[in-house]
This record gives structure tokens, C-alpha cells and sequence, in this order.
């Protein structure tokens, strides 16, 4: 499966939350078959850190991200399925980041340091967690993604 590249269309749609109580997809095989693509691109040299779902063909708001903030291995590669942020404290910070999905390209962004999240995992429990540092970043980075942004 490829990832898709700008200007597709997909990169631009709001995608829409999932009916957690009827999936039309096993979220435990979806984990994997995102992280079966994350590795390929890390192989070809890519930095990449996760992946949306419109990323790679889909619509709806699931996510994956590298959570830096575990020592269980297992939660390294963080499923989030319909994520949100719920509280953000006030200091940013400003980095720069790229997108697989924008080759070439590299922004400086702003964004809030500290975060408080909820999202449900692959085995559907409801997460409702503080990340900062890089794994606040990075979960805020895709879900711009999921937004259209």
C-alpha cells in the first residue's frame, strides 16, 4: 500500500469518527498492516513517526503514532481511533516537522507542549492520557492529518 502524496484528495478531507460499537474493520490487523508500511518506509530512509488514516486510503479517524512516553513495548506504536485532544496547556513550542506526504517539505510549527488526549486502542478501550514532548507532537501532527489540514 502506497502513502498518499499532495496533492491528492484524500490529504484534504475531514475524516469521520468511528461507531466504536460497529467497526467494519479488525483495528488489531489495521495496527499491524500500518506498521508493516511505517517499517517499509523507514527502510527506504523515510522519517516517518506514524500514520493517518487518509494517508493510506481511508476516511475514517484512526491514527497511528510513535509513543515515546511508554516503557511497554507494545504501546511504542500507538493505535488512536477517533482522537482528540481534550486539554492543552499554554506554552508551545516551535519545531520543525515534515509529512511522508509531502516530500521535500519542511515547515516550522508551533504547537502546544503539553496535551491531554482520548482516544480508544485496538482493543477498544477508552485511553484518556497526558503525552508531551515528541509524542505530544507527533499525535497533534496527525491529527492535522485526520482534519484535512
Amino acid at each position: 500500500m502506497n502513502i498518499a502524496l499532495y496533492p491528492n484528495d484524500l490529504l484534504q478531507v475531514t475524516c469521520t469518527e468511528l461507531d466504536i460499537d460497529n467497526l467494519s474493520f479488525d483495528p488489531k490487523t489495521r495496527k499491524e498492516d500500518m506498521l508493516t508500511i511505517v517499517k517499509e518506509q523507514q527502510k527506504r530512509g523515510i522519517a516517518i513517526t506514524g500514520l493517518s488514516a487518509n494517508q493510506i486510503g481511508y476516511t475514517e479517524r484512526f491514527m497511528l503514532i510513535e509513543n515515546r512516553l511508554t516503557n511497554q513495548n507494545y504501546d511504542r506504536q500507538q493505535m488512536c481511533i477517533n482522537p482528540r485532544i481534550v486539554e492543552q496547556e499554554e506554552e508551545e513550542v516551535e519545531m520543525f516537522e515534515s509529512s511522508a506526504s509531502f516530500p521535500n517539505v519542511i515547515v516550522s510549527i508551533s504547537r502546544p507542549a503539553k496535551i491531554r488526549v482520548e482516544f480508544y486502542n485496538e482493543f477498544l478501550k477508552r485511553r484518556n492520557e497526558w503525552f508531551d514532548g515528541y509524542t505530544a507532537r507527533f499525535f497533534q501532527h496527525y491529527l492535522d492529518l485526520l482534519n484535512g489540514v
